[in-house]
């Protein structure tokens, strides 16, 4: 049995709108993690040749970000608190 990525991956939403395709397409890794009664927190990891996610304010700090399951199911709900921006050379 095989199933399409589609039926899987998470939805990620930023302000209330899905993430849009570009940004998308740059995600290499997501991680979520959750404990009981701590605060959750997600990591996510883009490449961002030329720069172009990083200088916009689509990440800005204090923006609403949701992720889901396709099923509709909560895996987080937060602000961006955080942007880390790695340079290799």
């Amino acid at each position: 049995m095989t199933t399409a990525i589609g039926a899987i991956a998470p939805v990620i939403k930023r302000e209330g709108a899905e993430l849009e395709a570009t940004a998308l397409a740059k995600l290499v890794h997501l991680r979520v993690e959750r404990s009981a009664g701590l605060t959750g927190r997600a990591t996510m990891r883009f490449v961002d040749n030329g720069y172009t996610l990083s200088a916009g304010d689509i990440f800005a700090l204090g923006k609403k970000i949701d992720i889901t399951v396709p099923d509709g199911g909560s895996l987080l709900s937060g602000t961006v608190t955080g942007i880390n921006l790695e340079q290799r050379s």
